[in-house]
């Protein structure tokens, strides 16, 4: 089973959001507050925001690296 890893900082505008997350399971549940950064955090998964800094990895496949500068396209992500 493939497992989602990710610890980011995305900057938005009120905050800076901040995840460390894991899991193997095929559905995962987000909630929370309007504003805190649900569908930006979405987004950082999907590859449609490129300004976040950390890792994205899917199983064994890296899809954003920022400090080794990898940054898989989302068409390419295969979700």
């Amino acid at each position: 089973m493939n497992r989602l890893s990710l610890q980011i900082s995305l900057p938005l505008d009120m905050f800076e959001l901040h995840v460390h997350f894991s899991t193997q399971k095929k559905v995962t549940g987000i909630f929370g507050h309007s504003g805190s950064g649900k569908t930006s955090l979405m987004e950082v998964i999907a590859g449609l925001r490129t300004n976040a800094k950390g890792i994205v990895q899917f199983g064994d496949q890296v899809w954003q690296d920022s400090e080794k500068k990898i940054f898989v396209k989302p068409e390419h992500r295969n979700i």
